[in-house]
């Protein structure tokens, strides 16, 4: 029989166990959090407890909420260019921006 070590993972961890392994031991999930590194980079502490930062962020049209170093921020999707925070257009390609010479 194995010996199980508790760990204490953040919920997006979590997450990714469940999608990834067989569990065999339990897992405690950290519920409290006095700052952004006590959170995976993925999540951020808001009111003491690890959170998505994206939660409270609107993308534009074709833009999606990426998180990096605990911050939300917008980005266009794949195949999309523009200002991610108002919204993206399709990039046709073959097409290249009209250059005027003076």
């Amino acid at each position: 029989m194995r010996h199980c070590q508790k760990e204490i993972i953040a919920l997006s961890e979590f997450i990714m166990l469940i999608a990834n392994a067989l569990f065999l031991c339990p897992i405690i999930i950290a519920s409290y959090c006095n700052d952004n590194e006590q959170c995976p980079p993925d999540m951020s502490c808001k009111q003491n407890a690890c959170k998505n930062p994206c939660d409270d962020v609107t993308c534009g049209a074709n833009a999606k909420c990426w998180v990096v170093r605990h911050h939300a921020t917008c980005v266009c999707v794949p195949g999309y260019t523009g200002n991610p925070f108002e919204a993206c257009a399709a990039v046709v390609e073959g097409t290249f921006p009209f250059i005027l010479f003076y």
